[in-house]
This record gives structure tokens, C-alpha cells and sequence, in this order.
């Protein structure tokens, strides 16, 4: 039954594989006929829209040369308004000055036959006289009236032929610049239109490319999602199958898999970078410190708690708590842990047989002194190993020329960076010229 299951299963992958072959093959066909109608619509219609463009090209260069025409035709019209306009106000200022000087004769005339009547007969008609005097000054005052309007009229009619020159120049200068940007707003229309239908065009295909490999990453991943468990558990039963019937080729698969695992590049570079990392991590200055501390707390036994209590004689109380060095100040040698007896001179080379015995039974017998306990010793001595500044390094470097073995590198690392003025000795405080390392 399992094997007729595992058939039906097959056949039902194998009638998905090919629906789906068949729906892909279906899509790949009307999206290259859909492609083929674009480029064939497109090649069809770009004669046309090439022609529309150069037709709206010519027609807007014709407009503009026809304002432009226009422009300077109405320029000369203004030219010669203004011109004409003059030659107006010329005329009427000749003909006001004839008059002023008609008037001028007449009064002349007057004037002097007012004189001749007058010298002829003052005495006579002196009633005639003022007459003619009120006479003569009605006329003055006609004639200044007239002289003054004259004038008037002159400012008039030349201020309004500047107003209408100055406003055909701004119609024959405007008129061209508001046609020409008129032609310019009309063709960048056309333009932009004709990039949109263009970028239109260009789109379809594009959106018709992405919405194929859309519908095909989802039809992928949903055929992929439905059968991941069937692929899964067949995988497993071909795999227990291939192992249980054909052992040797389950492990030369293995082996074969295992020597194109190893062959790959990206394998090698893996390993090499987790195995740079590992020592990286070993090297490092915490995992140095954590190891050194490590082997501290497995070197020291744990002694009692009170004095006199139980545990090895000498050893440290309270656990391994660190105290300050004894000596900090120059390299002086331990003291031998073993106390030497002194040898008198009569007891002779007896004598000097007997006193390392004596001091032998004497340590093991009696309890040691408490300025000679080996444990305490040996920590002090551990102690001036250390770098006088941190106190947990072991002193590796050498200070020049005062000849002081005294810090650690990572501290003189630090210590160099200082200024030149600040780079002194922590025991002496004499100025550092060099350093070197000392490998004990």
C-alpha cells in the first residue's frame, strides 16, 4: 500500500509539474503575442507621430514668423503715427504763430491809426479815444487768451502723441515676445504630451515583464508551499529506502558529498575565518586573564578559617586574596625558605653534616616562623612578577637607562603614549629613552 501510495503521490507531482508547465508556457506565449502587438501598434503609428510633430514644428515656426512680421509692421505703423502726429502739432504751432502775427500787424495798424486819429484829434474825441482804448484792451486780452490756449493745445496734442508713440512701441516689442511664448507653451505641450503617450507605451511592456515574473513567483512559491511536506517525506523515504537496500551507495554518496563540500571555496574560507576566530578569541587579553586566574584558583588549596585551624601548615588563610608586594623597589632575591643554622668553627665538618639535618627535623618537627613560611613566601614572590602598575600582568619590559624591570606591555603601551615630559620610571620617575622585552 505504501508503495501504491508513493506511485499516486508521483503521479500527482508529475500532473502538477505539467499543469504548471503548461499554465508557464501559456503565460511566456501570450505575453510575447502581447509584446509583439505593442512593437508592431508602435512601429505602426510612429511615421504618424513623427509627421504630427514636425507638422506642430512648422506651424509654430510659421506663427512665430508671422508675429514677428506683424511686430515690425506695427512698429513702422507707430514710427510713423508718432511722425505724422508731429508734423501735426509742427503745422499747428506754424499756424498759431501766424496768427500771433497777423494779430501783431493788425494791432500795429491799429495802433498806429488810433495814434494818427488821436494826435489829430485828442481834444475833440476823447470819448472815441477811451473807446478804442477798452477796444485795444479787449483785443490784448483775446489775444492772450488765444496765445494761451494755443500754447495749451500745443502740450496736448504733444503729450498724447508721446503717450500713443510709447504704446505702439510696447505693442510692436510685447506683441512679437507674447506670440513667440505663446508658440513655446504650445510646442512644450505637444512635448510633454507626446513623452507621456511615450512613457505610456514603454510601460506596458515593463509592467507586462514584472506582473509574469510576479504571477510566476507566486505560482513557484505556492507549489513549493503545498508540497513541501510530500517533497520532504519523499525525500526521507528515497533517502531510508536507498540506505536500507543499497548501503555502499548511501556511503559513496556520503563520501561524495563530503569531497564536493570540501572542494568548494566558500567551505575553505569558512573555516579558515572560524578557525582565525577561535584563535583570535585564545589570544585575546580576557581569555589570557580568565586562564591565569583559573590556574591560580586550581594551584591554591583552600585553607581553614580561624587561626590555628585545620589545613596544611603556612598555607594562605581566607583564600586567595592578593595582597600589595613586599618589596616593589629593586630585584632583591627571596630569602631561603629553609633557615640555615650557623656551623661553629670547633664542630667541623661533623658539624656541617649534622645542621642540614637538624634544620630538616626542625621544619617538619616544630611550626615554622612567621617571617619564613614557604606559602607566604612563594606568593610574595609571585607577587613581584607583577606589574607594579596594574598589578595582574607579569613584568615582560625593560625601562631605559634606568634598568628597571617593572611593567607589563599592555601598561607600557600606555604609558608611551603619553608626552615625552610624562614618560618616566614608576620607581625612580627618571626619564624612558627606550624599552625592550625581556622574555623570562
Amino acid at each position: 500500500m505504501e508503495a501504491v501510495y508513493l506511485v499516486l503521490n508521483g503521479i500527482g507531482l508529475a500532473l502538477d509539474v505539467l499543469n504548471f508547465l503548461l499554465d508557464l508556457n501559456f503565460l511566456l506565449v501570450s505575453s510575447l503575442l502581447a509584446a509583439l502587438t505593442w512593437m508592431v501598434t508602435f512601429v505602426y503609428n510612429l511615421p504618424h507621430t513623427v509627421l504630427a510633430g514636425l507638422l506642430h514644428l512648422g506651424r509654430g515656426a510659421l506663427l512665430s514668423v508671422s508675429a514677428a512680421v506683424e511686430g515690425l509692421a506695427r512698429l513702422l505703423l507707430g514710427v510713423l503715427q508718432a511722425a505724422g502726429a508731429l508734423m501735426r502739432g509742427c503745422c499747428s504751432g506754424l499756424e498759431s504763430l501766424t496768427v500771433v502775427g497777423h494779430l501783431a500787424l493788425h494791432v500795429a495798424a491799429r495802433g498806429r491809426e488810433l495814434v494818427h486819429r488821436g494826435v489829430l484829434s485828442v481834444v475833440s474825441s476823447s470819448h472815441a479815444l477811451l473807446r478804442q482804448a477798452c477796444d485795444v484792451c479787449a483785443i490784448a486780452m483775446s489775444l492772450a487768451a488765444y496765445v494761451v490756449n494755443s500754447l495749451v493745445n500745443i502740450c496736448l496734442i504733444g503729450t498724447q502723441n508721446l503717450f500713443a508713440l510709447g504704446l505702439a512701441l510696447w505693442d510692436s516689442v510685447m506683441g512679437p515676445l507674447w506670440r513667440v511664448t505663446d508658440v513655446l507653451g504650445a510646442f512644450f505641450a505637444h512635448v510633454s504630451s507626446s513623452a507621456v503617450a511615450m512613457a505610456i507605451l514603454l510601460w506596458t511592456p515593463c509592467q507586462l515583464v514584472l506582473e509574469l515574473i510576479a504571477s510566476g513567483t507566486h505560482l513557484l512559491a505556492s507549489f513549493m508551499l503545498a508540497n513541501l511536506s510530500g517533497l520532504v517525506l519523499l525525500v526521507a523515504v528515497l533517502a531510508v529506502t536507498i540506505t536500507i537496500l543499497h548501503p555502499d551507495l548511501a556511503i559513496r554518496l556520503a563520501v561524495r558529498a563530503t569531497e564536493q563540500l570540501h572542494a568548494l571555496p566558500s567551505y575553505h574560507r569558512l573555516r579558515g575565518d572560524v578557525v582565525r576566530l577561535s584563535r583570535l578569541a585564545l589570544g585575546s587579553e580576557s581569555w589570557r586573564r580568565v586562564r591565569s586566574r583559573s590556574l591560580q584558583l586550581a594551584s591554591w588549596p583552600i585553607g581553614g578559617g580561624g587561626g590555628g585551624g585545620g589545613g596544611a601548615p603556612g598555607a594562605p588563610q581566607g583564600g586567595p586574596r592578593r595582597g600589595p608586594p613586599a618589596r616593589i623597589r629593586g630585584h632583591e632575591q627571596p630569602p631561603d625558605p629553609v633557615p640555615r643554622l650557623p656551623i661553629r668553627p670547633e664542630e667541623g665538618t661533623g658539624a656541617a653534616r649534622v645542621a642540614p639535618v637538624r634544620g630538616r627535623e626542625r621544619l617538619n618537627e616544630e611550626e615554622p616562623l612567621p617571617g619564613h613560611d614557604p606559602w607566604q613566601l612563594l606568593k610574595e614572590q609571585e607577587e613581584r612578577k607583577k606589574c607594579v602598575i596594574c598589578q595582574d600582568q607579569s613584568k615582560t619590559v625593560l625601562l631605559l637607562p634606568c634598568r628597571h624591570l617593572c611593567l607589563c606591555q599592555a601598561c607600557t603601551e600606555i604609558l608611551l603614549r603619553h608626552p615625552v615630559y610624562q614618560r618616566n620610571c614608576p620607581l625612580c620617575r627618571q626619564g624612558i629613552l627606550q624599552t625592550l622585552n625581556v622574555y623570562l
